[in-house]
């Protein structure tokens, strides 16, 4: 009866339980910095998990379901392929210390060299105006180096590059 008793805790330690995650919830201090690990790495690996079998987006929840674990807030999806890039774009809408945060895409590199990776976060408005509400909430825990780039919409584009 201990025996059975036992093997019973540990089958259920091992068994992983959907969840519900609020896409904003991924985006930290960490995720700001590019620094490894953060709690990007979790949609990077579910979306890796998950494009076989297809991604899709309930438009109407603004939900995505990746495996067991179902995303929030997410409003659209588009995937995109050529020969040497792949990229997962997400449409979101949260404000991030002062910003809003209006993309979350993913993307993959093959080359001769092998494969890399990186994460891109795309807020509301110029580099200047996010620079200067990430800074005035941050203060030195953000790393300045982790400059941002105007996209031709005329947005701020953070990049961080999650392998390589």
């Amino acid at each position: 009866m201990k025996n059975w008793i036992l093997l019973s805790v540990l089958l259920c330690a091992n068994v992983s339980y959907a969840k519900d995650i609020q896409i904003s919830s991924l985006i930290n201090r960490q995720a700001i910095n590019c620094e490894m690990p953060n709690p990007m790495i979790a949609l990077v690996n579910a979306v890796h998990d998950q494009h076989e079998k297809g991604i899709k987006v309930n438009k109407k929840e603004h939900t995505v379901q990746l495996g067991k674990n179902k995303y929030l807030g997410i409003q659209g999806y588009q995937y995109y392929k050529t020969k040497h890039i792949e990229q997962h774009d997400f449409a979101v809408n949260f404000n991030y210390l002062g910003s809003k945060v209006i993309k979350i895409a993913l993307q993959g590199f093959k080359s001769e060299e092998g494969e890399s990776g990186i994460y891109y976060l795309v807020f509301q408005g110029k580099p200047v105006t996010v620079t200067y509400h990430l800074r005035k909430a941050m203060g030195n825990d953000w790393n300045i180096e982790n400059t941002l780039e105007e996209t031709p919409q005329g947005n701020s584009k953070l990049v961080c590059v999650y392998a390589g």
